[in-house]
């Protein structure tokens, strides 16, 4: 199983337990034996998985204008690309990606030329080389 936290949510649960988010996140990985994802407000996430913990930094192209739904875009995105074969880390970098283009949108709307973006960036990352824009 996969445990997809928000930091604020990361936060609550170590109940004033830990100085460090990762000091966190690795504690609750062992706890509960599940990989741990946590997305973070300024966007990138954490990704725990036994005893490693690393960061996934955000895009540099982050242009936030609406933070609302960035984490629920982050977690959709997340399962999606494991789903259709992602190995965890990629999925936790295409998830990053996705949730940067959610956060840059008016309302959390991807325009259709921006999710056409992001079915393309997942088809190289699963296939490894790119994709062409269908005509």
């Amino acid at each position: 199983p996969v445990m997809h936290l928000t930091e604020a949510e990361a936060w609550t649960l170590a109940r004033g337990q830990g100085d460090s988010l990762i000091a966190i996140v690795q504690s609750v990985t062992k706890e509960t034996g599940n990989t741990v994802i946590v997305y973070l407000q300024n966007g990138g996430c954490l990704y725990a998985e036994g005893r490693s913990c690393i960061s996934i930094p955000a895009p540099k192209t982050m242009n936030d204008k609406d933070l609302s739904g960035s984490g629920a875009a982050h977690a959709s995105a997340f399962l999606a690309a494991v789903c259709a074969g992602m190995k965890p880390r990629s999925a936790g970098s295409f998830a990053d990606l996705y949730a940067s283009e959610v956060r840059s949108c008016e309302e959390n709307v991807l325009p259709s030329e921006s999710a056409g973006r992001m079915r393309r960036r997942m088809a190289e990352m699963i296939l490894g080389k790119e994709v062409a824009d269908p005509e």
